[in-house]
């Protein structure tokens, strides 16, 4: 049996026991309900089963790409020590199962690309925290719009960084880094971020990102974010949303949004020399639990937009489809419901639309799609706390006339998250 794959069962048995541990006597906890005066220790589990295949003929039997994958993680945050240092340590496992474990069908970033599983130390940070005030080093999460970690599969993106923000000044956070590598979601090696870039001429280098971010919320209303990221030689990326929010009554709210991002090369210009922009307005309203949200957004015809380091941060970013791609238009149409106005607790239903159109013919032309989402969200209560269900359905309807070919993508998540010290140290 080789190391990786003992390291992967290891992970799996001590999350799957940390289900059955019994209780014993209390202890005191600070403002974080998770910590203890011990820490904190967390075990997420995960149970997954994604297909994505494309429409040959009649049927979707083309491209398939399918998994089954059991793993998740082990999280440990230390206490503050001095009430200024701590610091954290996550693994992470994941492994396929049965009769989906077939290397032909990779691509569903549940595990590595040919189906198989592994382990890695995901996250191993210092951190310093003082006057609102914080510095943070090496392996971690990152959450900015461009840099992420993108967490809709097995193991998310991650990152060894160092970061540094505060809030010192009302209202204000400002986010300034060095993101070094970056652990993508089916990999467990941590590589530098030009390695992991969409343009080849770049992906020989060992270079990273510089970022920078200011969120401003001067209002209750109101909120914004604007950031830059640089990596010299190769690219630079500016990035600004407005989310607007009023409540009209205890039934009725309204919100809009507003985002806009701009990349082009920098430097020496490794990766060629390129600018490209996306823009996107969202308006909506929420009644007595029932949602809708109207939207479009507009690429220009330079190129398309590139985020090999996270998931994309606009709304017309689907299932299937990120509907990027230089020139395209996307009208955004979206419903929900929250069940838990007429009594049902902690059920969610969700519907989009995305409808696009691209340049027909020149360098940038490609098939118009449109791409029909649905997803299901419940987390269980009582007993069975902690534990939660998404399954989402994807249909993209793609151009045949202009090169298209559809597909269709099923997802089924099961997920568990345990408070490990504090169901050890609960009366």
């Amino acid at each position: 049996m080789t190391m990786k794959l003992k390291t992967i069962q290891l992970i799996l048995l001590i999350l799957l026991s940390s289900m059955a541990f019994p209780t014993l006597g209390s202890a005191e906890t600070d403002e974080d309900s998770s910590m203890t005066k011990y820490g904190s220790l967390k075990a997420n589990f995960r149970a997954y089963y994604l297909t994505h295949r494309d429409k040959e003929g009649e049927f979707f039997d083309a491209n398939i790409s399918e998994s089954l994958a059991l793993g998740g993680s082990l999280e440990y945050e230390s206490p503050k020590f001095g009430d200024i240092f701590s610091f954290g340590l996550t693994g992470y496992g994941v492994t396929p199962v049965g009769v989906f474990d077939q290397k032909d069908r990779g691509g569903t970033e549940l595990l590595d690309d040919n189906n198989e599983g592994y382990a890695v130390l995901g996250k191993a940070y210092a951190l310093l925290e003082h006057w609102d005030s914080y510095i943070k080093v090496y392996r971690q999460d990152l959450e900015t719009p461009l840099i992420n970690g993108d967490d809709d599969k097995m193991v998310p993106n991650l990152f060894e960084a160092y970061t540094a923000g505060t809030s010192l000044l009302p209202d204000v956070n400002f986010t300034l880094g060095y993101v070094d590598k970056m652990k993508a979601k089916n990999s467990d090696v941590f590589k530098s971020m030009t390695r992991l870039a969409d343009d080849d001429g770049v992906q020989s280098r060992n270079s990273g990102v510089i970022m920078a971010g200011l969120e401003w919320t001067p209002a209750e209303f109101i909120s914004t974010q604007i950031w830059n990221y640089n990596s010299p030689d190769y690219i630079n990326m500016a990035f600004a949303q407005i989310d607007l929010t009023h409540s009209i009554n205890d039934d009725l709210e309204i919100h809009g949004s507003v985002i806009g991002l701009d990349q082009r090369s920098s430097g020496s210009q490794d990766g060629g020399d390129f600018n490209s922009a996306e823009f996107g307005v969202l308006a909506g309203f929420v009644w007595k639990g029932f949602g809708i949200d109207v939207g479009g957004t507009f690429v220009d015809d330079t190129r398309d937009i590139t985020c090999p380091w996270g998931g994309v941060p606009f709304f017309t970013s689907m299932t299937i489809a990120d509907n990027d791609r230089a020139g395209e238009q996307t009208f955004f149409l979206g419903a929900s419901y929250d069940f838990s106005e007429i009594g049902v607790d902690n059920l969610n239903v969700a519907a989009m639309i995305t409808l696009s159109q691209t340049p027909d013919s020149g360098p940038n032309a490609s098939p118009d799609q449109n791409e029909y989402d649905f997803e299901i969200d419940y987390a269980f209560d009582g007993a069975l706390d902690g534990l939660s269900l998404t399954n989402q359905y994807a249909y993209l309807d793609q151009d045949e006339g202009q090169g298209g070919q559809d597909g269709m993508e099923v997802r089924l998540k099961f997920e568990y998250e345990l408070d490990i010290f504090n169901k050890l140290l609960a009366k």
